[in-house]
């Protein structure tokens, strides 16, 4: 397990994809240890007194893969106060404090086929595994089912339509709850049934999940009650 370090950070790089969902990039300012895709850190607006216990935070999951650790992207919306703070105030060349790494929704699979099911900002720990694979064709079969609510909302889109395009193992599908008429994406929310039925061809599979609490549980549900056991079955679960 990798030490956690206390870190203070700038904003090098902000931008308000609608008026609840940002995307910043962090640049450390001190030396954070190497981090697995799929981990989270602890973000803070205060100032961190190392004699006195971490601050009120919040939890992200880290969105890029830097192995030298030299910037962090966080993609959040807003749900709570915190967050809700955090858009009405942060701003670029902000100081901030972040302490990581922290988590195991590390994509370690089992088997040959690992299933990625994210609703909104759920994709975020995927980004970080598809960008450790940019350049190389992984030893996996990989899926992924993304929903978001409408097309300015799904984030990291750019790269997984790159990915697409240079390995073969990688499919997609990708669904819109408000119709936008491009048939590139599904319309409507993200159907367990539905995914589970196109699956059912494909063997034993690793499925991964990230997003809001209730889709979480509805799924983990679902494919438990499809037979699948819990072994497994991954979740983002640090909410």
């Amino acid at each position: 397990m990798s030490v956690v370090v206390k870190s203070p950070c700038v904003v090098i790089y902000l931008k308000r994809i609608t008026e609840t969902l940002t995307i910043i990039e962090l640049q450390p300012l001190k030396r954070l240890p190497k981090y697995k895709p799929g981990q989270f850190l602890h973000l803070t607006l205060d100032y961190y007194d190392p004699a006195k216990n971490w601050p009120e935070s919040r939890v992200f999951s880290i969105a890029n893969y830097d192995p030298e650790v030299k910037t962090l992207r966080v993609i959040y919306s807003v749900k709570g106060k915190y967050t809700k703070l955090m858009n009405d105030n942060l701003q670029e060349n902000q100081q901030v404090w972040v302490k990581m790494p922290y988590g195991d929704f590390t994509f370690n699979s089992i088997t040959d086929n690992m299933i990625f099911i994210a609703g909104g900002t759920g994709i975020t720990p995927f980004l970080s595994y598809l960008e450790s694979i940019k350049y190389k064709i992984p030893d996996k079969n990989i899926w992924l089912f993304y929903g978001a609510k409408e097309k300015n909302c799904m984030v990291g889109e750019e790269l997984i339509d790159d990915i697409v395009l240079v390995n073969p193992r990688f499919k997609v599908k990708k669904y819109l709850e408000y119709k936008n008429g491009n048939e590139r994406y599904e319309m409507g929310k993200l159907e367990a049934e539905k995914i589970l039925e196109e699956l059912q061809s494909i063997g034993e599979a690793d499925f991964y999940i990230s997003g809001p609490p209730e889709m979480i549980q509805y799924f983990k549900q679902s494919i438990i009650d499809a037979g699948i056991k819990q072994e497994f079955i991954h979740i983002d679960a640090w909410e």
